[in-house]
Order: C-alpha cells, then structure tokens, then sequence
C-alpha cells in the first residue's frame, strides 16, 4: 500500500505551513501582552491608546493647588492681622537715680479687656537673656492714648547709666477659675538711655472708668 499524504501535513505526518489552525477552546484564547509590548509598540498600554497615560492622584494635585494658594498669599496662607489700636511705645531716655532706682516712660492705647490691663518693662544691660523687672502700672484701655511710668530697682543695683534694651508688655490678666491667664495686648522692644538723675514727677495716669453698678448695689 502507498504512502497517503494527508491534507496539511507531509509525507512524514508534520503538519505544513498551510494546514489549518485548530479550533480555539475556551482555555486556548489568546493570553493579554504585558504592558508595553502590546501590538508590538514599546509604549502601548492595555485597554487604552499607544501613548494614553495614567492620570496622577488626586490628593497629589490638590497639595499641589494648595502649595500654589500660599504662594499668592491665598485663604490657606492668610494670617490673623494684630489690632493696629492696640501698642505700647517707650521713651528713648530714661532715668537712673544713685540709689540704683530706674525710672522709664512711654504712651499705650489698648481696648477694653476682660481683666485688668498694666504696662510692665524689663530691661536688659550687658549679659544676654538677663532682664530685670523694672516696676508696673495700671492701664486704661478706652481706646485714646495714655502716657505711663514705671519705676524700680535692679536687685544688687545691677543696672547703670548708659544704653540698655527694654521690652515693652501690655498685659492683661484674665481669671478662669481658679486659674489666672496672662493675655498681652501688645509687645513692644526699644533702645533706651539711662541718664543720671532724680526721676520725673509721676505721669498722671486717667481715671479707671468705673465698672457698672449692679441692682443690688442701689438696695442698700
């Protein structure tokens, strides 16, 4: 019997280069291309176009929108702005007596508080974040400008003539409880010179407006 050459194969039974491809079963479908090889083009991706890309989160651009507002000084940048009512300035000579006693001067103008307001200074000579207290006084925050003085000595009469740095406080105390809370008003730092001499007649200080009577005060 003679050899029989079956359709698609050769004359040893390997199929040719035109037999037909067989029938594709459910597991035999094509596998998807990795990414960047799909359709033979590097920078193709499946499910989209060759050149499509990924769009960047969304938290990425909204801290990028949110960098670009602090640059323009935007909602985000904007800051709380001090009341320009409110200041406290100290006179550039002040007062040293020979028994060490310093007297400084200056104006303020505060708004009413809640709490009793002063104007209280510190100053510095020489060493640094050495400051000494240098007295207190009462504030009248009605909003017009007042003058102040204060009076004090350094322990061991460690303060001289000559230049000194004072800082300036507005500060007002306010009673929470059993607790007591400083709020300064305002803050305020100068270059003073410590002259020899007695000190100046006290600064006359404004009458404190007085406070509301209450409905039992007129009971009595």
């Amino acid at each position: 019997m003679g050899n029989v050459t079956v359709p698609g194969h050769g004359r040893d039974g390997s199929p040719t280069a035109d037999a037909a491809p067989p029938p594709k079963g459910a597991d035999e479908w094509p596998r998807p291309r990795a990414a960047g090889t799909a359709g033979g083009h590097p920078s193709a991706h499946l499910g989209g176009p060759p050149h499509a890309r990924t769009p960047p989160p969304r938290h990425g651009v909204l801290r990028r929108a949110a960098a670009a507002r602090r640059r323009r000084g935007g909602p985000s940048a904007a800051a709380a702005p001090s009341d320009p009512a409110e200041y406290v300035t100290v006179d550039p000579e002040g007062r040293i007596a020979a028994d060490g006693t310093v007297t400084l001067t200056g104006t303020y103008r505060c708004a009413a508080g809640t709490g009793p307001v002063s104007v209280t200074t510190a100053v510095n000579q020489g060493t640094p974040d050495l400051h000494y207290g240098i007295g207190g006084s009462a504030a009248v925050c009605d909003g017009a400008e007042h003058r102040w003085q204060n009076s004090g000595k350094a322990p061991l009469n460690a303060l001289t003539a000559g230049p000194v740095k004072v800082e300036a406080t507005l500060l007002e105390v306010r009673g929470s409880g059993i607790l007591i809370i400083p709020v300064p008003h305002a803050v305020s730092h100068h270059d003073v010179t410590l002259v020899v001499g007695s000190p100046a007649a006290p600064v006359p200080v404004a009458p404190t407006p007085p406070s509301p009577a209450s409905p039992a005060a007129g009971l009595r």
